[in-house]
Protein backbone atom coordinates (compact mmCIF):
# COMPACT_ATOMS: atom_id res chain seq x y z
CA UNK A 1 0.00 0.00 0.00
CA UNK A 2 1.67 3.63 -0.96
CA UNK A 3 0.62 6.23 1.93
CA UNK A 4 0.07 9.59 0.37
CA UNK A 5 3.42 10.61 1.71
CA UNK A 6 5.31 8.62 0.61
CA UNK A 7 5.87 9.09 -3.25
CA UNK A 8 7.63 5.47 -3.47
CA UNK A 9 6.87 2.44 -1.05
CA UNK A 10 10.03 1.47 -0.29
CA UNK A 11 11.95 0.69 2.75
CA UNK A 12 14.75 2.66 2.95
CA UNK A 13 11.95 5.66 2.48
CA UNK A 14 10.80 5.01 5.83
CA UNK A 15 13.97 6.08 7.63
CA UNK A 16 14.58 9.37 9.85
CA UNK A 17 17.25 11.72 8.17
CA UNK A 18 18.68 12.24 11.10
CA UNK A 19 19.80 8.58 12.77
CA UNK A 20 20.41 7.56 9.12
CA UNK A 21 22.59 9.91 8.13
CA UNK A 22 24.60 9.72 11.34
CA UNK A 23 24.86 6.28 10.55
CA UNK A 24 26.02 6.61 7.19
CA UNK A 25 28.98 9.06 7.90
CA UNK A 26 30.31 6.63 10.13
CA UNK A 27 31.59 4.00 7.44
CA UNK A 28 34.19 6.32 6.32
CA UNK A 29 34.88 7.62 9.68
CA UNK A 30 35.59 3.72 11.23
CA UNK A 31 37.44 2.81 7.91
CA UNK A 32 39.73 5.62 8.02
CA UNK A 33 40.44 5.05 11.55
CA UNK A 34 40.77 1.29 11.07
CA UNK A 35 43.51 2.45 8.47
CA UNK A 36 45.37 4.72 10.91
CA UNK A 37 45.73 2.08 12.76
CA UNK A 38 46.97 -0.62 10.39
CA UNK A 39 49.64 1.87 9.33
CA UNK A 40 50.75 2.74 12.67
CA UNK A 41 51.22 -1.33 13.19
CA UNK A 42 53.15 -1.12 10.16
CA UNK A 43 55.71 1.86 10.54
CA UNK A 44 56.12 0.71 13.79
CA UNK A 45 57.28 -2.86 12.46
CA UNK A 46 60.68 -1.15 11.56
CA UNK A 47 60.72 1.60 13.47
CA UNK A 48 63.63 2.69 16.11
CA UNK A 49 63.51 4.69 19.24
CA UNK A 50 65.22 7.71 18.52
CA UNK A 51 67.23 8.15 21.61
CA UNK A 52 67.44 3.98 22.66
CA UNK A 53 67.81 2.55 19.18
CA UNK A 54 65.05 -0.24 20.58
CA UNK A 55 63.03 -1.22 17.81
CA UNK A 56 59.66 0.96 19.14
CA UNK A 57 57.11 -2.32 18.35
CA UNK A 58 58.90 -3.66 22.06
CA UNK A 59 57.61 -0.35 23.68
CA UNK A 60 55.08 -1.18 25.87
CA UNK A 61 53.77 2.27 25.47
CA UNK A 62 53.26 1.55 21.75
CA UNK A 63 51.84 -1.91 22.54
CA UNK A 64 49.22 -0.41 25.07
CA UNK A 65 48.71 1.94 22.74
CA UNK A 66 47.49 -0.04 19.49
CA UNK A 67 46.22 -2.31 21.98
CA UNK A 68 43.55 -0.07 23.65
CA UNK A 69 42.92 2.15 19.81
CA UNK A 70 41.72 -1.40 18.18
CA UNK A 71 39.33 -2.13 21.27
CA UNK A 72 38.15 1.48 20.37
CA UNK A 73 37.42 0.59 16.82
CA UNK A 74 36.11 -2.77 17.34
CA UNK A 75 33.80 -1.08 19.55
CA UNK A 76 32.74 1.74 17.40
CA UNK A 77 32.18 -1.08 14.28
CA UNK A 78 30.07 -2.84 17.03
CA UNK A 79 27.77 0.46 17.27
CA UNK A 80 27.60 1.09 13.82
CA UNK A 81 26.68 -2.36 13.37
CA UNK A 82 23.52 -2.19 16.38
CA UNK A 83 22.80 1.29 14.46
CA UNK A 84 22.26 -0.97 11.43
CA UNK A 85 20.12 -3.45 13.22
CA UNK A 86 17.85 -0.92 14.70
CA UNK A 87 17.42 0.82 10.97
CA UNK A 88 16.81 -2.41 9.43
CA UNK A 89 14.12 -2.98 11.83
CA UNK A 90 12.57 0.20 11.58
CA UNK A 91 12.28 -0.26 7.93
CA UNK A 92 9.95 -3.68 8.27
CA UNK A 93 7.92 -0.95 10.04
CA UNK A 94 5.00 1.72 9.24
CA UNK A 95 7.14 5.50 9.71
CA UNK A 96 7.91 6.94 11.98
CA UNK A 97 10.68 5.00 13.61
CA UNK A 98 10.31 5.43 17.70
CA UNK A 99 11.56 8.36 18.60
CA UNK A 100 13.69 6.30 21.55
CA UNK A 101 15.13 4.08 18.85
CA UNK A 102 16.32 7.30 16.90
CA UNK A 103 18.07 9.07 19.63
CA UNK A 104 19.71 5.20 20.23
CA UNK A 105 21.11 5.29 16.92
CA UNK A 106 22.07 9.01 17.04
CA UNK A 107 23.97 8.28 20.50
CA UNK A 108 25.39 4.97 18.88
CA UNK A 109 26.51 7.67 16.05
CA UNK A 110 28.10 10.36 18.07
CA UNK A 111 29.79 7.86 20.17
CA UNK A 112 31.31 5.66 17.57
CA UNK A 113 32.81 8.59 15.90
CA UNK A 114 34.11 9.81 19.47
CA UNK A 115 35.40 6.59 19.54
CA UNK A 116 37.19 6.65 16.45
CA UNK A 117 39.01 9.88 17.44
CA UNK A 118 40.46 8.85 20.67
CA UNK A 119 41.86 5.79 18.95
CA UNK A 120 43.50 8.00 16.50
CA UNK A 121 44.59 10.80 18.98
CA UNK A 122 46.22 7.67 20.96
CA UNK A 123 47.73 5.82 17.77
CA UNK A 124 49.02 9.32 16.73
CA UNK A 125 50.50 10.11 19.58
CA UNK A 126 52.41 7.18 19.48
CA UNK A 127 54.00 7.47 15.93
CA UNK A 128 56.26 9.85 16.42
CA UNK A 129 56.88 13.39 14.66
CA UNK A 130 57.31 11.83 10.96
CA UNK A 131 53.32 10.90 11.32
CA UNK A 132 53.23 15.02 10.40
CA UNK A 133 55.24 14.60 7.51
CA UNK A 134 53.42 15.33 3.84
CA UNK A 135 55.11 12.00 2.75
CA UNK A 136 53.30 9.91 5.48
CA UNK A 137 49.75 8.80 4.81
CA UNK A 138 48.94 9.52 8.41
CA UNK A 139 48.98 12.90 7.97
CA UNK A 140 46.14 12.91 5.44
CA UNK A 141 44.59 10.41 7.27
CA UNK A 142 44.50 12.20 10.29
CA UNK A 143 43.01 15.32 8.69
CA UNK A 144 40.64 13.48 6.78
CA UNK A 145 39.12 11.82 10.39
CA UNK A 146 39.51 15.18 12.13
CA UNK A 147 36.92 16.76 8.93
CA UNK A 148 34.61 13.96 8.34
CA UNK A 149 34.17 13.52 12.62
CA UNK A 150 32.99 17.41 12.64
CA UNK A 151 29.98 16.71 11.11
CA UNK A 152 26.61 18.80 12.79
CA UNK A 153 24.65 14.58 12.37
CA UNK A 154 28.01 13.30 14.88
CA UNK A 155 27.40 15.67 17.40
CA UNK A 156 28.29 14.56 20.89
CA UNK A 157 27.09 17.21 22.74
CA UNK A 158 23.84 16.94 21.02
CA UNK A 159 23.22 13.05 21.34
CA UNK A 160 24.59 12.71 24.38
CA UNK A 161 21.89 14.76 25.55
CA UNK A 162 19.28 12.80 23.87
CA UNK A 163 20.23 9.52 25.78
CA UNK A 164 20.82 11.19 28.71
CA UNK A 165 17.41 12.54 28.24
CA UNK A 166 15.71 9.12 26.89
CA UNK A 167 17.03 6.94 29.81
CA UNK A 168 15.71 8.99 32.28
CA UNK A 169 12.23 9.19 30.94
CA UNK A 170 12.14 13.03 29.33
CA UNK A 171 10.10 13.50 26.36
CA UNK A 172 12.08 13.51 23.11
CA UNK A 173 11.37 15.86 20.51
CA UNK A 174 10.84 14.62 17.03
CA UNK A 175 12.68 17.33 15.44
CA UNK A 176 15.95 17.00 17.55
CA UNK A 177 16.10 13.25 16.42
Amino acid sequence: MVHARHAVDVPLYRLPIQATLATFLLGPIVGIADRILELVIEQNQTRRDAYTGEEKRHSPGLQRRVAEAAAEIESAWALVQRSCDLLDEAMQHEPPMNVSARAQVRWNAAYANELCLRATTRLLGGAGSGAAHDSNPLQRLARDITTASRHNMLDFDTAVLLRGQDMLGVELSEVRT
